[in-house]
């Protein structure tokens, strides 16, 4: 008879693992963020911004409760996090960006006169936050994070679940000089390779990957899910194994300001893979029209008011007035 009852147990115990795994499935968190935030410096007005910062508005605005790993200091207004569960790793510093143009071409210049002391690693992440379906990471310097522990975290957490991380990788793609101007880099940064793996998709602009020589393209699309990069007006290019697909932008009647577009492009984006989306560039496309539309100032509160219902999306490929996201 005892005999009988061992030789049940490992059955036993598959079956309940099973069970547990499909209700953990049920209830585990939708999306993960982690990211620094920034105060943009703007004509000497101080506004929230970065990465995690417009995700997590995207997020309100398809009505998704996400956790939100960040470090900030004391004069960051944190507010835009109200719906999601926030673990704040607080630092003296926020990462600071401040906001030049040059008189030629009106192109944007950063400098970085403050920024946290710390890395964000999974330490700072809660254990059932791990377990999202979607995990974005936004680094804005290559100090930000660690994208080589959250590609770890993926490979055992896809073990019992699926789960995607989209990996919005321009921070990792500057350096500072001596004077702390923000500068890009000509090839992938290590940590850039670091945080590659099955299922990671990566965001970049053309200004991060037109320097690098076709072998770096390849490498970053052969070591990931798809490398998405977003050219402004002109759409977006998604590189996979199989090939190049384009993805045109979305008419709008007018351009307030690009800020968060590239940002907003990428969680929507990973929003429609995860949902199974047969064109998810479109989507993310529509989602960056709209962020496109509302001004600076408002940024990124408004983002998360936009309208998410089922616009109409009028796809180009013309000269009109247009965004997809850069």
């Amino acid at each position: 008879m005892l005999i009988s009852r061992v030789a049940w147990l490992p059955g036993a115990v598959v079956f309940l693992l099973g069970v547990a795994v499909v209700v953990v499935d049920k209830l585990r968190p939708e999306v993960l963020l982690v990211g620094n935030v920034t105060i943009d410096v703007v004509n000497g007005n101080r506004t929230l911004g970065g990465a995690v910062s417009y995700a997590a508005a995207v997020a309100e605005q398809y009505g998704k409760s996400a956790c939100v790993v960040t470090a900030a200091g004391p004069d960051a207004d944190l507010s835009i996090f109200e719906r999601h569960r926030l673990k704040l790793v607080e630092d003296e510093a926020t990462l600071t960006f401040q906001h030049s143009y040059t008189w030629w071409g009106h192109h944007r210049v950063l400098h970085v006169p403050s920024m946290p002391n710390v890395t964000l690693g999974l330490h700072h992440v809660p254990l059932w936050c791990m377990l999202s379906r979607i995990v974005l990471l936004g680094p804005l310097l290559p100090s930000d994070l660690d994208g080589h522990a959250f590609a770890r975290m993926l490979g055992f957490v896809r073990i019992f679940f699926k789960q995607d991380i989209g990996l919005m990788a321009q921070g990792f793609q500057r350096d500072r000089d001596r004077s702390k101007k923000v500068v890009p880099l000509k090839a992938p940064h290590q940590k850039l390779l670091d945080g590659l793996g099955a299922g990671v998709s990566v965001f970049l602009s053309d200004v991060e990957t037109d320097p690098w020589p076709k072998a770096d393209l390849n490498r970053v699309v052969n070591g990931s899910d798809r490398l998405v990069v977003t050219r402004g007006e002109h759409g977006a290019d998604e590189y996979t194994r199989e090939g190049v697909r384009t993805i045109p932008a979305a008419k709008v009647d007018s351009v307030e300001d690009t800020n968060g577009a590239g940002d907003t492009f990428a969680t929507a984006f990973m929003f429609a893979v995860a949902n199974g989306s047969l064109n998810p560039g479109k989507e993310a496309a529509l989602a960056a029209s709209r962020t496109v539309k509302k001004p600076q100032a408002c940024k990124p509160w408004c983002v998360a008011q936009a309208k998410q219902a089922k616009d109409p999306i009028d796809l180009v490929t013309s000269n009109e007035s247009t965004t997809c996201a850069r």
